[in-house]
C-alpha cells in the first residue's frame, strides 16, 4: 500500500499552506515588474523551496516566510470575534527572526535562482525599526546575499499590496 507521501501528494494542511503561499505570491508578482510566466507557477514540496516559476524564461525558486509575531498569530487563531481582546506584540523582532531562520536553512541545489519572499499578512509592518534592529537586519541581509544561495531578498506587505524592500546580488 502506498502512502500519500510516497505518492507525492499533499496532506490537507500542506495543500492549505500551498494555496495561501500561491495567493501571496500571485499578489506579490502583480505588484512587481517581474515577467513571471503565471502558467509556470508551482508549489513545491520540501526539501525544495516553496514555489517555482519561470521569470523571463529562466527558472526561479521562491522560499516564502511570513513576518509575524508568533504570539499574536496564535492569539488571532482562537479569537472570538464578538469578544474584545488585546495584547502586546513586537513590530520589528519578527522581521529579524524570519530572515534569521531562513538564513540558516539548507536548500537542495536548485536549477535556478533562489529568492526569499518575506511578507506581512496578519500584522502591519513597523513604521520604523529600532536602530539596533535595523543594524542587525542590514548585516544579516548583506551576509545572506554575499555568502548565501540567495539572488534576491524581498519584503512584501500583502495588506497594502506593495513591495517594501528588496536587495539583490550584483
Amino acid at each position: 500500500m502506498t502512502t500519500r507521501k510516497q505518492r507525492g501528494s499533499m496532506s490537507n494542511r500542506e495543500e492549505m499552506r500551498a494555496r495561501n503561499e500561491r495567493r501571496i505570491f500571485n499578489q506579490f508578482i502583480a505588484t512587481t515588474n517581474l515577467r513571471v510566466d503565471t502558467g509556470s507557477i508551482q508549489s513545491e514540496k520540501w526539501p525544495k523551496p516553496d514555489i517555482s516559476c519561470a521569470i523571463s524564461g529562466q527558472h526561479h525558486y521562491f522560499e516564502l516566510t511570513e513576518i509575524t509575531d508568533e504570539g499574536l498569530a496564535r492569539n488571532m487563531s482562537c479569537i472570538d470575534p464578538l469578544k474584545p481582546t488585546g495584547g502586546a506584540y513586537f513590530d520589528d523582532r519578527p522581521l529579524l527572526k524570519a530572515f534569521s531562520t531562513k538564513s540558516h536553512k539548507t536548500y537542495i541545489s536548485c536549477d535556478g535562482a533562489l529568492e526569499l519572499l518575506a511578507y506581512y499578512d496578519k500584522q502591519y509592518p513597523p513604521l520604523d525599526l529600532q536602530p539596533s534592529i535595523a543594524q542587525q537586519f542590514c548585516w544579516m541581509t548583506q551576509d545572506m546575499i554575499l555568502r548565501g544561495p540567495w539572488s534576491r531578498l524581498w519584503i512584501y506587505d500583502s495588506g497594502n499590496k506593495k513591495v517594501l524592500w528588496m536587495i539583490e546580488r550584483e
